[in-house]
């Protein structure tokens, strides 16, 4: 199951990527930290991932969670949906 997180609205500027990133960070520490107490393993159970996408107006950075286990599903669902 991979489900969208949120986008970021970002430049077209390679220079900025570590604005980007800061930008991600903040947004996607509370997912983080409710991933970390569940005690599944990142990496195995789930996966974060990043992908631009660019639309007429500007580049945005959608940011995905793609989750293997289906408990961890269960109680995605029941949190954030």
């Amino acid at each position: 199951m991979k489900d969208k997180l949120f986008t970021v609205k970002v430049s077209d500027n390679a220079d900025d990527e570590y604005w980007h990133n800061q930008a991600v960070y903040r947004k996607l520490n509370k997912y983080e930290k409710w991933f970390e107490k569940t005690n599944f393993k990142r990496d195995t159970d789930y996966i974060f991932s990043q992908q631009y996408a660019d639309s007429c107006t500007y580049l945005s950075l959608d940011v995905y969670v793609d989750i293997k286990c289906d408990e961890l599903k269960m109680l995605y669902k029941l949190r954030w949906k």
